[in-house]
């Protein structure tokens, strides 16, 4: 019998988000930020300089959201938009040093989480978990178009094919 408590994507989808709330306390008390705002930070802080199009791409977040975050952190005086060379219509996002503050104490902050969540999950549960999900990661990236064998071909191809079937009384 199904169990939501015991389905994958439920449990991840769970943790990600109580771990996420949490955590957005030090963004929020500190700055003023939520969480959007806080992730375009750190990865134009971590990965910049990136175009608003491509914070999209590294965290999944709708085009339009990233788009307000920059505003209001451009705002605050943390981000810049610096138009490209070859192409105008494109802009780089690097931060201030206002925003570049901010970034450090933040990411200090997140050390500090993630420590004290380590110490409570325990550090070889912590790096289990986190190889298993970029198991999970790989296999539901993966094309749908790939082949492979996830039963013993040798090749350590993971594959998944991860449409439900059918309802036929849906059709």
């Amino acid at each position: 019998m199904f169990d939501l408590q015991e389905f994958l994507p439920y449990r991840l989808y769970q943790a990600a988000e109580h771990t996420s709330q949490l955590f957005s306390d030090a963004y929020r008390q500190r700055y003023g930020i939520n969480r959007t705002q806080w992730r375009v930070l750190f990865n134009v802080g971590q990965f910049g300089p990136l175009t608003a199009g491509e914070v999209s791409d590294r965290t999944g977040l709708e085009k339009s959201k990233v788009s307000r975050a920059v505003v209001r952190l451009e705002s605050l005086g943390w981000l810049l938009r610096k138009p490209d060379d070859q192409d105008r219509r494109r802009q780089g996002l690097t931060l201030t040093a206002a925003g570049e503050e901010a970034f450090q104490d933040l990411r200090a902050q997140a050390e500090i989480f993630q420590n004290q969540l380590i110490s409570q999950v325990g550090e070889q549960e912590v790096a289990a978990l986190v190889a298993a999900l970029r198991v999970v990661d790989q296999v539901v990236t993966a094309s749908p178009h790939q082949t492979g064998s996830p039963s013993g071909s040798g090749s350590g191809d993971r594959v998944a094919t991860l449409s439900p079937e059918p309802d036929p009384k849906h059709r």
